[in-house]
């Protein structure tokens, strides 16, 4: 596998090299043999235009609900990238949101990564630091970043943990003949959930107090019986209010370990396993309560090419099962188990123009809750502009409906466009 690419004309070239290295490609550790239109190709990249370039995302959601219709903007997705080699075996990646909202200095930031990597084109390795992505977003078509606006529901912040989050770690990885990569991250992660308040059933009414002897012939009569009588009524007509926990999740740390297994020579078909161990900090009511869990992925995916090589559809299937030692939101401090999984099928349309994607859906993120299983469908469209300098555009569709057992499902249309220079 070679580094052919030309990094003289735009940042696309760029971020190929910077992909490729984040995939273990080992572009800079070439033999002394190659030829001098490689070490053409494989100069030091010197414009400014090969390291930077922005893009905006605005994008406006719309829901109806059981609950009403409502509609939300968001025009505050504007993202810088600055990425690059910066040496024969080094590379690195920061990616700015300035103008997300206040939040702490990394919450300016998806991605502050460096890389270093060696090796040649049948064995290599990589290692990865900074603010990363560890688990979803860190792989191949199960495990690789979405296409339009949404994702599998499996992904979702559950218990205190989101796994399609970045995180502060360091990921190790090698790659062996015939593409079976394998990799070890320990992950250290913003709190996923802020403190909020959940309701218990209401405590059982106090017991009405003891019942006075009746009065004596002509006394009790009058206003004070009558006052009495109203204040006894009103309050068999009160309920009592339910308790309420206060919850706080602190920084999630996590553990993980990946395989990954490449088949064929042409496309990008295969199979991926993870592996996490973590534990959330949690205080309930102040009191300290920990979680502990551990989740595992498994994803398999199979591309189809045309006679002219070029990919037109990928197949992708995924599974995630968990176990935590306890489920906060439940009433109960047993472990707890669940499960997700979906199966999407991505359509290139036109390829570099057009895509299709079609998504089902099923999430349980517990057994201790009654009813708690989520089913998605979705369906999405990507379409894809070119402009001069390789500049593009991108505007998606998606449209999704969501349900969950006993209830009356949810239904989004999302409509986002992003321009990049």
């Amino acid at each position: 596998m070679t580094c052919e690419l030309d990094p003289r004309y735009s940042w696309l070239s760029l971020i190929s090299v910077l992909l490729l290295s984040v995939a273990g490609t080992p572009c800079a550790a070439q033999s002394s043999t190659k030829s001098s239109t490689d070490a053409k190709l494989l100069a030091p990249i010197r414009l400014v235009e090969n390291y930077v370039s922005t893009s905006y995302v605005p994008s406006v959601t719309w829901t109806r609900s059981g609950e009403g219709n409502s509609r939300e903007w968001d025009l505050r997705d504007y993202i810088v990238y600055i990425a690059g080699p910066a040496g024969r075996h080094l590379s690195f990646w920061v990616e700015p949101h300035p103008l997300n909202k206040p939040g702490g200095f990394f919450t300016k930031f998806e991605m502050l990564q460096g890389s270093l990597y060696a090796g040649n084109s049948r064995r290599f390795g990589l290692l990865r630091g900074g603010q990363i992505f560890a688990l979803e977003n860190a792989g191949f078509a199960g495990a690789d970043r979405v296409i339009t606006q949404t994702q599998p529901l499996m992904f979702e912040e559950t218990n205190g943990f989101s796994p399609s989050e970045t995180s502060k770690g360091l990921s190790a990885e090698v790659t062996l003949p015939r593409l079976t990569t394998g990799k070890i991250f320990f992950s250290y992660y913003d709190a996923a959930g802020t403190e909020f308040e959940l309701e218990e059933e209401a405590p059982e009414a106090n017991p009405p107090p003891p019942v006075a002897p009746p009065a004596a012939e002509g006394e009790g009569e009058g206003e004070e019986a009558e006052e009495a009588a109203e204040a006894e009524e009103a309050k068999e007509e009160t309920p009592e209010p339910p308790a309420v926990k206060r919850i706080n999740f602190r920084r999630p740390r996590t553990i993980g370990f990946t395989v990954e297994k490449v088949f064929g020579r042409e496309g990008l078909s295969g199979v991926q396993s993870q592996y996490v161990i973590g534990y959330t900090p949690v205080t309930i009511d102040g009191a300290k309560s920990p979680v502990r869990f551990q989740q595992w992925y498994l994803f398999g995916n199979k591309t189809f090419l045309d006679k002219k090589k070029f990919e037109r559809a990928n197949l992708i299937y995924g599974f995630a099962l968990r176990r935590d030692g306890r489920f906060i939101d439940s009433d109960t401090d047993k472990k707890s188990w669940g499960y997700g999984q979906f199966i999407e099928l991505d359509a290139f349309l036109v390829p570099s123009y057009l895509t299709a994607i079609v998504r089902y859906d099923q999430f349980r993120p517990t057994d201790r809750i009654k009813d708690n299983t989520q089913f998605g469908f979705t369906v999405g469209l990507a379409l894809d502009l070119h402009g001069p300098r390789r500049s593009r555009g991108r505007m998606t569709f998606d449209y999704q409906i969501i349900g969950q057992e006993q209830s009356r499902p949810t239904q989004r249309f999302i409509l986002a466009w992003r321009p990049i220079f």
